[in-house]
């Protein structure tokens, strides 16, 4: 902790200008930062500066830049230390600055989108953590669907440079190979984003929509990138999750199955990943009366997990890999399991061993 209040230190003097955080009710000054303080007794110094920094704001506005950068800053400062209330109350203030500010540029445009992805997440995180208030599912999916819209505007802009770059044969083939580079981000950014609606609305129970929105992301990721790229895998254990629920054993199956595959692929044999797709595969093959195979994926999955007692401690690809090492996508870049959002399994585990699973990478 005391490296994030000297990395918020560090940026107060860098910066003239700091995000506003408190609101005036009845004439009475209300600080998050300063009710922060006062909980977890952090150093005076530190909370004198911060409030400092907000009154040099309200005297001076800050270029967008500086603004997003601070904010974004703090947002994730208070998710760091446990604290998503005041989190989620940063990104609605970025989110909610003027319209111009938010569509002044194809980079801002694609910053904003990213903004809500986090926000989703957060509030998703809210959820799986037991806060039960459906608010938070639909306000995260309002989110992501205003992302998803961005994006898909973005990826029709990005085709657009990128035809006139490659008709252009007096443009440099380093502007050539930049404008491929950031259509092919764009794309991922929009499959991932299908995938991660799709997930939040079987949480809500939309099933029909969740199926939709994650074939959709699922043709969108085997279109634009490969079949075993790590959010393949988030994918298909939704899908698989979401026949089990509607008793559609066969396609459960088969997503299950294919889930194993790219876990396997992209983790290797002995990473949680890879576990927690042998729990949903295991409790499909117990409920079509495959008893005995169903028993050794569980009997396999605890052994896996007694590796980690420390599951946060575990996130990245084992370094004894001995098999596929080279297949495509099979490194772990991406983080545990995607490249956006998080969730968790609506299908059940052992008693002794409950599988964390964290789709979204910092």
């Amino acid at each position: 902790m005391g490296e994030s209040w000297l990395e918020l230190l560090t940026t107060i003097n860098n910066f003239v200008y700091f995000p506003r955080l408190y609101d005036m009710d009845d004439g009475i000054l209300h600080c998050d930062l300063r009710r922060y303080y006062m909980t977890v007794n952090c150093h005076l110094d530190a909370a004198h500066g911060m409030l400092q920094g907000i009154k040099r704001f309200e005297e001076t506005r800050p270029e967008p830049a500086a603004y997003f950068t601070i904010a974004q800053m703090l947002a994730d400062f208070f998710a760091e230390v446990g604290r998503p209330r005041e989190s989620a109350e940063m990104y609605r203030k970025m989110l909610s600055q003027p319209a111009d500010i938010l569509n002044s540029s194809f980079a801002m445009r694609m910053r904003i989108a990213g903004l809500r992805v986090s926000m989703a997440k957060l509030l998703r995180a809210r959820w799986d953590k037991g806060e039960r208030d459906f608010s938070l599912l639909n306000e995260g999916r309002v989110c992501l669907e205003e992302a998803m819209a961005t994006y898909q505007d973005l990826c029709v802009a990005a085709e657009e440079a990128y035809d006139i770059a490659a008709s252009d044969r007096d443009l440099p083939e380093a502007e050539k190979r930049l404008s491929a580079r950031v259509l092919g981000q764009v794309r991922i950014l929009f499959a991932d984003v299908l995938g991660l609606i799709g997930r939040l609305c079987l949480a809500q129970g939309d099933y029909e929509a969740g199926e939709d929105f994650l074939m959709q992301g699922l043709k969108a990721f085997e279109t634009y990138a490969h079949a075993n790229h790590p959010s393949v895998g988030v994918i298909t254990q939704g899908l698989a999750e979401l026949h089990y629920q509607k008793r559609t054993y066969d396609k459960a199956e088969a997503m299950a199955r294919r889930t194993v595959m790219v876990r396997h692929l992209c983790f290797g044999w002995n990473h949680p990943q890879f576990a927690h797709a042998l729990v949903t595969l295991a409790n499909v093959l117990a409920a079509i009366g495959n008893d005995f195979e169903a028993d050794l994926m569980m009997r396999r999955q605890a052994k896996i997990l007694s590796m980690y007692p420390d599951m946060d401690a575990a996130p990245s690809q084992q370094p004894d890999r001995t098999v596929q090492e080279d297949v495509e996508g099979s490194n772990a870049w991406q983080g545990e399991g995607g490249t956006h959002g998080g969730g968790q399994s609506s299908l059940k585990t052992s008693v002794s061993h409950r599988v964390k699973f964290e789709t979204m990478p910092k």
